[in-house]
């Protein structure tokens, strides 16, 4: 169930999966939605999970634990766009290296209201970034600070919470293109998910409520504020659709894109995520569960944009 100690997905692969015939629109380009908070969206609109007074997530401050494998794969990213009053508008999202260049993240975080990302990324009108920062620290630049996007891969499936993720191909850098390893993207069986034991790590908005918190108070705003910092945290899958996991974690505006992955393996060898965050379902966290044609979609969509500098994964 654990492996990939040379990047090969295959060996996280147990079972066989649950697949589902998909129905829906033909491939896009972009849409026109944008959620700033992960519990936005009409159908995710309820109450937060309540964690019984112990917040399970817990900051990662420790500036020598951001700059090893895995959470130097995982990356806060940040998108700056110009409205068309002329004011500036940012979606903070997480994610993960899943290749050498290569960001999982929700679609949700990498889509503006009636703005084509991409030809942004081309034309880079003022006051527009996107830029991933991989294991953020919010006191110091790690792992080489901000890396530019050069260009979002929509996938083509409906635009749904279960299909909610796209790739960010990063500007291909010599010093930096494969240097921080990756995370594998496995499908994993509904038996071998059920009461599984994942961790999950991202950065809940700086605003946000954050028991565990190294911060101070924030007068008029929050007593225990996330503070920007990357939060880590266990818990239970606690039900498998064939589309989406439902699972014990806790999930606020900023953790969308956040990976889910099994944790079991050694230090030296590369996780296997199983999903990621999307927002709440009901009182719990939902999360995009991968799927036959997920993996293959993000496979081959990695493959085709390749780093001159890195060796690509196993599976290209």
């Amino acid at each position: 169930m654990c492996g990939e100690p040379r990047g090969d997905d295959e060996v996280g692969v147990v079972g066989e999966g649950v697949s589902q015939d998909r129905d829906g629109p033909e491939p896009i380009e972009f849409v026109e939605y944008q959620v700033d908070d992960v519990l936005a969206v009409e159908v995710l609109a309820q109450e937060p999970r309540s964690w019984e007074n112990e917040d399970p997530r817990w900051p990662v401050t420790s500036e020598s634990t951001l700059q090893e494998y895995p959470l130097r794969t995982v990356v806060q990213t940040r998108l700056a766009y110009p409205t068309p009053g002329g004011d500036l508008s940012i979606i903070r999202g997480s994610g993960f290296l899943a290749g050498p260049r290569h960001v999982i993240t929700n679609r949700h975080t990498a889509v503006a209201p009636g703005v084509n990302v991409n030809e942004m990324i081309e034309d880079e009108p003022a006051l527009f970034d996107f830029s991933v920062f991989p294991g953020r620290s919010n006191v110091a630049i790690l792992n080489g600070g901000d890396w530019r996007v050069e260009r979002v891969l929509y996938n083509p499936y409906p635009v749904t919470e279960y299909d909610d993720y796209a790739i960010l191909v990063l500007e291909d850098d010599p010093e930096r293109s494969g240097q921080y390893g990756r995370m594998g993207v496995c499908e994993f069986s509904k038996g071998t998910l059920d009461g599984l034991w994942v961790s999950s790590a991202g950065f809940p908005g700086a605003d946000q409520d954050c028991e565990h918190t190294p911060d101070d108070p924030i007068p008029g705003v929050s007593d225990c504020p996330c503070g920007g910092w990357m939060y880590l945290q266990s818990c239970w899958v606690e039900d498998v659709d064939p589309q989406e996991l439902t699972l014990s974690c806790v999930v606020q505006s900023g953790q969308s894109g956040s990976p889910v992955w099994f944790d079991g393996c050694g230090s030296d060898e590369t996780r296997c995520t199983v999903g990621i965050l999307y927002g709440s379902t009901g009182l719990s966290t939902g999360a995009v569960r991968w799927e036959d044609e997920d993996v293959e979609w993000l496979r081959s969509n990695i493959c085709a944009w390749p780093s001159q500098y890195a060796v690509m994964p196993s599976f290209c």
